[in-house]
Parts: C-alpha cells; sequence; structure tokens
C-alpha cells in the first residue's frame, strides 16, 4: 500500500508524523464567530484557522465530505457581513474535532480579496 504524500516520522518517541504541506493559500491563526446556515437551521461555530481558500471549524459535528454549506460571518475589522458558500472537505475527530471547509467563490470576489490581505497582513505582522 503506497501512502500518496510524503510523510517523516517527527519524534521516534511519540510516533508522531509529520506530513508534508500541500495547501495552496497560507493559513493564519483566527477566533471568529461563524453561523454555518443549512436551510432554516443555523449553527453557531468558531473558525480557529482561515486561508484565502477556506476554513476549520474547530468543535463543528462532522458532515459529509462534499455537502455544500453557507457560512456566515463578520470579518474583523468590518461591520459587514459576509454570505460565503462553502463545500465540506474534510472532518478531523482527533486531537481536534471539526470539519475543513473550501470556500465555493470566484478568486476576484470580495470575499477572497479581503481574506488575501487579512492573511497577508497577519503574516506579515507574526
Amino acid at each position: 500500500m503506497s501512502i500518496p504524500f510524503p510523510i517523516e516520522v517527527a519524534s521516534e518517541r511519540s510516533g508522531e508524523f509529520q506530513v508534508s504541506e500541500r495547501r495552496r493559500h497560507a493559513r493564519v491563526a483566527i477566533s471568529l464567530r461563524v453561523i454555518e446556515v443549512d436551510g432554516d437551521v443555523r449553527y453557531f461555530q468558531y473558525a480557529t484557522n482561515v486561508s484565502e481558500s477556506g476554513m476549520f471549524l474547530e468543535g463543528a459535528a462532522p458532515r459529509d465530505p462534499g455537502a455544500a454549506i453557507t457560512l456566515l460571518f463578520i470579518p474583523p475589522g468590518s461591520r459587514v457581513p459576509m454570505t460565503v458558500p462553502a463545500e465540506v472537505v474534510g472532518n478531523l475527530e482527533a486531537p481536534r474535532r471539526g470539519i475543513r471547509v473550501r470556500f465555493l467563490v470566484d478568486d476576484d470576489a470580495a470575499v477572497r480579496a479581503w481574506l488575501r490581505e487579512y492573511v497577508r497582513h497577519r503574516r506579515a505582522a507574526a
């Protein structure tokens, strides 16, 4: 059985593995309240990291990969809410529970431009 991406043992003692980064866009830590809209139902979530192309919703219940969801959030430094269509790309169970989502917006969309600038600013400040 072959593994589709390179891994390295990070620690012989812990047995932890280090996976090579496969993301197209840089991500940064964030503490952002997000409302997940599913028809008439609203779920209050927290994003703990964000990139130009997606975010991680920590503590969210698992969803089927490929499931379409709508996210609503107010970006830091703004008072204007953004509504973003997204797709579930994966679930995490351990060490942190949550879902990974990819934004379904064009590269020139306002939300993508804001995220690009936000991530660039946060990385420069680090």
